[in-house]
């Protein structure tokens, strides 16, 4: 039978105060709060110690197994199917926990960087990685006095660690670049500005400039991102919500569905109704 079909709306689950840091033990989550495929306003980084099953991310299907760490970021739409004897720790801390650059790096950039899923191969890294965390569940259920600084100490040190793990080689900067302000600003506006121009405008660089610091740190043009953006959006739509194509054309920014179709028929070979189509069937 297909999947009964939601408006993905950005859904705070219990939502974290802005700058909060909430920790959990999966197994009071086992069985997930919004049982359909849904996004946060904030990151999420689970990690499995025991259990099967399944956790789909952005058109991804992992399959879920020991010493599995998962990274969701601030609108990726996810949904999980876990076994009932799963056993893992759930962290969630919204991108504010971070609002200065602590110990010469950019954590926020940090945990952007870091895979939707992974594996630590070593039995006895995955153990130290767990008394981290364990610890912090400990610090979040007994909430004595500065457990939040204490959380964001473990959480720092988390990171780091999972960075490690996961081979991400150079650090981000400590400020945000050019480059990761445009990132960040197409985040936030890409349904309502479409060209690089209005980017460059923002950040009080030309055009050229832009290009090349995009270029020199991402490795792609910025248009390039930012087409790769609206597409993102337009599969989550298509495939996990009710809105027509028209409806989704106005929601990413199209005035013209027609110019809207083209552009994903471009970007994809298909136009958007056979990409929901082969969604909802597959």
């Amino acid at each position: 039978m297909p999947q009964k079909r939601h408006a993905i709306g950005t859904l705070g689950v219990e939502a974290i105060s802005k700058g909060g840091i909430r920790v959990e033990r999966l197994e009071d989550r086992v069985k997930p709060r919004v049982p359909f495929p849904h996004r946060h306003d904030f990151y999420q980084i689970l990690l499995m110690k025991t259990g099967a099953g399944s956790h789909a991310i952005d058109f991804k299907t992992y399959k879920v197994a020991a010493r599995q760490i998962f990274c969701l970021k601030p609108g990726q739409v996810h949904a999980w199917n876990l076994s009932a004897k799963a056993v893992g720790l759930l962290i969630e801390f919204t991108p504010e926990s971070f609002l200065t650059p602590s110990r010469g790096l950019n954590f926020g950039a940090l945990t952007d960087a870091l895979p939707d899923c992974f594996r630590v191969i070593k039995a006895d890294d995955y153990r130290e990685l767990w008394r981290t965390a364990n610890k912090m569940a400990s610090e979040f259920k007994e909430k004595n006095p500065l457990f939040e600084e204490a959380l964001r100490s473990s959480l720092e040190n988390l990171l780091i660690h999972l960075s490690r793990h996961a081979s991400i080689k150079a650090a981000p900067a400590p400020g945000p670049s050019k480059a990761q302000d445009f990132t960040a600003l197409v985040d936030s506006n890409y349904a309502r500005k479409h060209q690089v121009s209005d980017y460059a405008q923002m950040l009080g660089v030309s055009a050229k400039a832009l290009n090349m610091q995009v270029q020199r740190l991402y490795g792609r043009a910025p248009r390039e991102i930012l087409h790769e953006r609206l597409l993102l959006e337009a599969r989550r739509l298509l495939a996990y919500s009710t809105l027509n194509v028209s409806e989704i054309s106005y929601e990413i920014g199209y005035d013209d569905p027609n110019y809207f179709t083209r552009f994903f028929r471009q970007m994809t070979g298909q136009n958007p109704l056979e990409f929901r189509k082969k969604q909802r069937t597959s």
